[in-house]
């Protein structure tokens, strides 16, 4: 009953949505633009219109709105979800610890402060970030202080947004019954890492490396430690790696900056050295922005306001435009490919300030089209599935599974990568981690507005309304399985998938697909078993975000049981590659499409023909779907 009841849901918000947008082109009524993001129930589907992001973007650092109050040692956490940003925790300029979160709307551009509680008053260096709990995003935050009696937590809590509300988790960090405050702390496939610590009592930093699991809640210290002890360390995830720049070395309770600089391995548990930050500095994030670290402000105790980042494939530091304001202990996070927020802290006098900072890249004037962009073309043959493999343990509905191939594989001309995630509806993400949430009605470019993180170098290669447990139905031998061919330097990598339809087609029916990466080459293969219905109700394309893409099908039964498709990298200044003999060359709509500067439902695309042996036609374009311490000596933390 409850899947039929899952089923009913769906069916009726696919329709409702399909009869809403027919009533907005036949009415033209505008009153969707405000449209608030909706969270599913349980057993429930989104589809809906992508709301209108309405954002303006000033090139580099502008001033934001202040903070309801001015305020220090905040956590600041971008919630993807619904596009807003946070300050968590935190006190005010009088040493009072707030009691609720702080909100940002970067479409409204302003602050809230909302309704919900904090559980406790040791609110101030708290360590927190988004992670999912059974496909629902929250904000986690561990451990934190109280500046009165110099106290420290372990405690754990999770903020919902949507709901407004907070709840304590069951498994508090185990150094903070020990007053030890989280020092670095970062996100990787779905686990939070603190890395170091302040010791309050002894006045010393620590060493330690540990690792938050949300279900079943719990911690673990790592083996590997901090090659010097460290506290207020900004740190951040690039790919399968955990870097950070600088941080502070603490004895006997004096705080002085380094310039140290590692980089955390979580699948294997070691830790290297990277080339060093330029200044010393600490108190501040460490941040992932396009790939690179990038490391704003901070320095104890006078802030500056330099901007160093790094960048990992290089092993290499620049200087980039420096903040507006010099700030330390500030509320600050990124969405990782255009805006970076920055808001109170000290400043560069030691009063807490309510100021806020915002960095955008891209600009409010178009960005100029390259002359050449790396993309793809497709030539279509015949392949064999390879059955059997190793099960990753992906069965569920709508969720990714994290692995690390054997060989690195670069898309779009990006740094190579060897963590990737896998996703349940037929999607794979380079890199991984990706904290997938629903899937999304959409041709390729898929856009899944502001209801998760966007698609980018992601590749589809049959992407549909997918499971890969028995929810609904039975399903022999269902899940994701991998398994190496050959040996170095000619491997490949075959990623299989086995899966349920969620509701389509009618009765029971499967679907059966593998992609193969091979060795020293970055072309991408399909290779198509049986499926329900030859790819009617699937996409299937490879695209790096909403404007440069290439979309082999779109809810078209062309993906029929032995085809093969070669989705072949093109670079600029390189010729396009010409199909192999056995293969015909497919038509694919090579990116380039339009974000109207008024909202609609979709991108319009402008398809092109590729270049190939013999001449195809021009692809019709296609619209997309409606996708379903105070700063004394020594200090006070």
């Amino acid at each position: 009953m409850k899947k039929q009841t899952k089923l009913s849901i769906k069916a009726h918000l696919i329709w409702s949505a399909l009869i809403l947008l027919s009533l907005l082109a036949v009415c033209v009524i505008p009153f969707a633009l405000g449209r608030p993001i909706q969270r599913a129930l349980p057993g429930q589907r989104l589809v809906g219109k992508k709301s209108p992001q309405g954002i303006v973007c000033t090139p580099g650092w502008s001033a934001g709105p202040n903070l309801p109050f001015a305020g220090v040692r905040f956590a600041g956490v971008y919630f993807p979800a619904n596009g807003k940003f946070y300050a968590m925790g935190g006190r005010d300029a009088s040493d009072v610890e707030f009691t609720h979160p702080f909100e940002y709307d970067p479409v409204t551009n302003a602050w809230t402060t909302k309704a919900a509680t904090y559980p406790d008053t040791t609110t101030n260096n708290m360590a927190c970030s988004v992670l999912t709990d059974s496909g629902t995003p929250y904000i986690y935050c561990v451990g934190g202080s109280n500046f009165v009696t110099q106290m420290g937590t372990g405690r754990v809590f999770r903020y919902d947004p949507v709901a407004d509300s907070i709840t304590v988790g069951a498994a508090p960090w185990p150094p903070g019954a020990n007053s030890i405050l989280p020092g670095g702390w970062s996100v990787f496939s779905n686990k939070l890492y603190i890395l170091g610590g302040f010791d309050i009592p002894n006045g010393i930093a620590s060493n330690q490396i540990w690792e938050y699991t949300v279900s079943p809640a719990g911690w673990v210290q790592k083996a590997a430690v901090l090659p010097a002890p460290l506290g207020y360390i900004p740190t951040a995830t690039i790919g399968s790696l955990i870097y950070t720049g600088g941080g502070a070395d603490i004895t006997g309770g004096t705080l002085t900056d380094t310039t140290n600089s590692f980089k955390y391995d979580p699948v294997a548990d070691s830790i290297t050295t990277i080339t060093a930050i330029p200044r010393a500095t600490s108190n501040t994030r460490g941040l992932n922005f396009n790939g690179h670290l990038w490391v704003p402000g901070g320095q104890f105790p006078t802030p500056g306001n330099e901007v160093d980042i790094y960048d990992p494939v290089a092993n290499s530091w620049s200087v980039g435009s420096p903040m507006l304001t010099a700030r330390r202990n500030s509320a600050m996070d990124t969405n990782g490919t255009d805006h970076i927020w920055a808001a109170g802290g000290y400043d560069a006098t030691g009063v807490a300030s309510g100021t806020m900072d915002i960095f955008c890249q891209g600009g409010g004037t178009p960005t100029p089209t390259p002359a050449c962009t790396p993309g793809y073309t497709t030539a279509t043959g015949a392949g064999t599935i390879t059955p059997g493999g190793t099960d990753i343990g992906n069965h569920c509905d709508d969720c990714t599974t994290d692995i690390v191939l054997p060989f690195p594989v670069s898309v779009y001309g990006n740094a190579p990568v060897t963590a990737v995630a896998v996703g349940s509806d037929g999607d794979i993400h380079f890199p991984g981690p990706y904290n997938k949430l629903f899937w999304w009605m959409g041709c390729v470019p898929v856009d899944p507005g502001t209801g998760q993180d966007p698609f980018l170098n992601t590749f589809f290669p049959n992407y549909a309304d997918l499971v890969t447990d028995e929810t609904v139905g039975t399903c022999t031998g269902c899940g994701i399985f991998t398994q190496t061919l050959g040996t170095a330097p000619n491997r490949q990598f075959v990623i299989r998938w086995k899966t349920n339809y969620f509701n389509s087609p009618p009765g029971p029916a499967q679907a059966e697909f593998e992609v193969l990466l091979t060795e020293g080459s970055n072309t991408l293969s399909v290779i198509y078993g049986v499926t329900g219905d030859n790819g009617l109700t699937a996409v299937s394309g490879i695209q790096k975000d909403l404007t440069v893409f290439t979309s082999f099908s779109c809810n078209e039964a062309v993906l029929t049981p032995g085809l093969r498709v070669d989705y072949i990298p093109t670079s600029c200044g390189s010729p396009t590659p010409t199909p192999t003999a056995t293969a015909t060359a497919t038509a694919t709509a090579t990116a380039t499409a339009t974000v109207p500067s008024s909202p609609t439902p979709t991108a319009t695309a402008t398809a092109t023909a590729t270049a190939t042996a013999t001449p195809t036609p021009t692809v019709t374009p296609r619209t997309t779907p409606t996708p379903r311490p105070r700063p004394t000596r020594p200090p006070r933390p």
